[in-house]
């Protein structure tokens, strides 16, 4: 039983730690609660740390420096493991507030804000550059020529920030059997990516050693020249709904109920790519209105005495369209047929389609390439290192999506048991990342794959089929 009035403090705290050690989280939270008749407030605040885990805490084993396309006389001998992230570090912090109050008979409000901030670190492995050892240098081994493949001192790193603030109010009100509600949101939001690469443009390939220098005991740092690359996406997005939902009138197996929305948003976004004092910024906007309408039709009731053999079957309609600025329009539709012959057995049979704007940052993240991923080359059998292409792609159309679905579920023999299958199938266009060769890669059969590229592409058809079954007796629950 619910207390009229509560105010209520809660504290929890937690560790965890990896049973073969090398990794940590530590959380914390604390809510406070107030209730005053119909009115409630509640406020979260939530922390969290996350420790790195090396692969040397995981002994895993690095692919020979040679790997990597660079054949060399000799590999500078390092524990890469060191210098490279399985998990890397994170900290985050959450606070919300959500509340609710009633304004009249028949009218209540509530509102909820939440703002996140997170950050994050991974380390990519320490650098390589190829350098050239005359055979005249006074500490070349051999006398002649030879290629060294040497590291750097630093590792790289990609750090990541977020900042995000959320919020949505509503008001609902309900007069008789109609209902209706307002409902406005915003998101604001703030991402930034900064990327290590080796800068190589201003080298030669391979970089002749100093006649003073001896490469097996002076230090190479300063031909390890580090670029680094700011990216930051900023978002803002806007909405407000406007919801109605009643009886229209009444037919012989119970009232025909009807429901509509109409929504307008928008949305600004822009990007930034920095690399050292230089900036490219874009920006981006779309705007549209969503107009949706929906009929549930009961066709048999056994509650009001109308084809009572068929138990209860209800058919639901519902239609929209998406007016999109500068560009066309999108529709969705979707049927649902529920049939419940008597209380133990439920069938629901459904179909929906319609089209779906991809969503902005798809098509406008900057791009960003990170060095040193691994990646499993299939032809050569083996795992190398590779510079990872990320980033938008403005050439995705909307998807073109359907769902079919079947859900049975029902207490056989009228007991306390319970079973239930469910079938979907969804085929249509889908959107993914789809690693591939940029196209100026070099690449044949004999050499290693030295860079991929992982922006979003839409499949034009993609099918999915997935089926669940569950059952309960007893309180126990199995899944399959």
């Amino acid at each position: 039983m619910l207390k009229n009035q509560l105010r209520s403090a809660t504290l929890t705290a937690a560790r965890k730690i990896a049973t073969q050690g090398g990794w940590g989280e530590s959380a914390g939270e604390a809510i406070l609660s107030r209730i005053a008749g119909r009115e409630r407030i509640n406020l979260t605040l939530r922390a969290r740390g996350s420790d790195p885990l090396l692969e040397a805490d995981r002994d895993i084993v690095q692919p020979t420096p040679g790997s990597v396309g660079r054949p060399a006389d000799f590999y500078e001998d390092v524990d890469a493991g060191r210098f490279r992230t399985l998990r890397g570090a994170s900290r985050s912090h959450e606070a919300s507030l959500i509340g609710g109050t009633p304004i009249a008979s028949g009218v209540t409000s509530s509102f909820s804000f939440i703002g996140r901030l997170g950050q994050d670190e991974n380390l990519s492995g320490l650098p390589f550059l190829l350098f050239l050892l005359p055979g005249n240098s006074p500490s070349a081994p051999s006398g002649t020529d030879s290629t060294l493949l040497l590291a750097g001192s630093d590792p790289l790193t990609n750090r990541s920030n977020r900042r995000s603030l959320a919020g949505n109010a509503s008001i609902n009100a309900t007069r008789g059997s109609w209902t209706a509600s307002l409902t406005g949101q915003f998101n604001l939001s703030r991402r930034t990516f900064r990327n290590e690469r080796l800068d190589t443009s201003s080298l030669p390939t391979p970089v002749l050693v100093p006649a003073d220098r001896n490469p097996f005991s002076d230090a190479l740092d300063d031909f390890f020249v580090t670029a680094r690359t700011a990216t930051t996406t900023s978002d803002r997005t806007a909405s407000l709904k406007l919801n109605l939902g009643g009886p229209l009138f009444a037919l012989p197996a119970g009232s025909l109920r009807v429901r509509g929305a109409v929504q307008r948003e928008g949305e600004h976004l822009r990007t930034e790519s920095r690399r050292f004092a230089s900036a490219a910024p874009r920006t981006f906007d779309r705007s549209a209105t969503h107009w949706d309408a929906g009929l549930d039709i009961p066709l048999a009731s056994e509650r009001q005495d109308f084809l009572a053999p068929l138990g209860e079957l209800n058919l639901s309609l519902d239609r929209g369209y998406d007016l999109v600025a500068r560009f066309r329009t999108l529709d969705r539709k979707a049927a649902t047929l529920l049939w419940q012959p008597d209380q133990r057995l439920s069938i629901s049979a459904s179909v929906t389609s319609g089209e779906e704007l991809p969503a902005l940052d798809l098509l406008t993240d900057p791009t960003i390439i990170y060095d040193n991923v691994r990646a499993y080359d299939f032809l050569r059998q083996e795992t190398v290192d590779v510079s990872v292409i990320t980033g938008g792609n403005a050439a995705l159309l909307p998807l073109d999506k359907i769902s079919r679905k079947l859900s049975v579920s029902g207490a056989p023999g009228g007991g306390t048991a319970s079973s239930s299958t469910s079938i979907t199938r969804r085929p249509r266009s889908a959107i993914s990342c789809l690693p591939c060769l940029p196209p100026a890669a070099p690449f044949s059969a004999r050499s290693p794959i030295v860079s991929n590229a992982t922006r979003a592409v839409r499949w034009c058809r993609s099918t999915a089929a997935r089926r669940t079954s569950s059952g309960r007796s007893g309180g126990s629950c199995a899944t399959g």
